[in-house]
């Protein structure tokens, strides 16, 4: 068996780089749906804010990463 290390499993920090500008909108969602779970909501309503978070989420990662395409 060979040793383990450290560095076989440590996230290389150009996918560090690569993830930071979606994590400022991740923690914004993280929060407002906190909030929108402990305003108890209609359970439409609550499903279609927080669907609607998501939706954001995704179009914040697909444009941001679309433009680092190009």
């Amino acid at each position: 068996m060979s040793a383990v290390t450290v560095s076989q499993y440590a996230v290389p920090v150009a996918l560090v780089q690569q993830d930071r500008p979606i994590v400022v909108p991740q923690a914004l969602a993280a929060v407002l749906a906190l909030v929108a779970g402990w305003a108890r909501l209609a359970p439409w309503l609550l499903a279609l804010v927080l669907t609607l978070l998501l939706l954001v989420i995704w179009v914040f990662a697909f444009v941001d990463g679309y433009a680092k395409a190009l």
